[in-house]
């Protein structure tokens, strides 16, 4: 057995607890149970509780009001947005391909 220096091990604990973190969600969404907090149902046709949804979606709220008040991405908050948006140029690139992967999925499933 090979030994691990502190970043491969950190790296290697970080991706069994991604993985462990995705099955559990996803057992929760089979089980129709909130995929944050996994006890309490989840709201009408959606995959979080009302009570993670309201907390979550607050807290979200409030980092962009902060970032924009600081005049930054409202995605990172790192970096001034690009002009005429609400992204710097980093995370608008992220998004493009996000997009981009998406309509390609979508396609691939309709088969357009």
């Amino acid at each position: 057995m090979n030994k691990m220096n502190a970043d491969e091990y950190r790296e290697y604990r970080r991706k069994i607890c991604r993985e462990s973190q995705r099955k559990r969600r996803i057992k929760a969404r089979e089980d129709g149970i909130c995929i944050i907090c996994c006890k309490r149902p989840v709201r009408d046709g959606r995959s979080t509780c009302t009570e993670c949804s309201g907390h979550y979606g607050d807290v979200a709220y409030k980092k962009r009001q902060e970032y924009l008040e600081r005049g930054m991405c409202l995605r990172c908050g790192k970096e001034p947005p690009m002009m005429y948006s609400k992204w710097c140029k980093s995370c608008a690139e992220i998004i493009a391909e996000r997009r981009k992967a998406q309509k390609e999925r979508e396609y691939d499933r309709i088969g357009e």
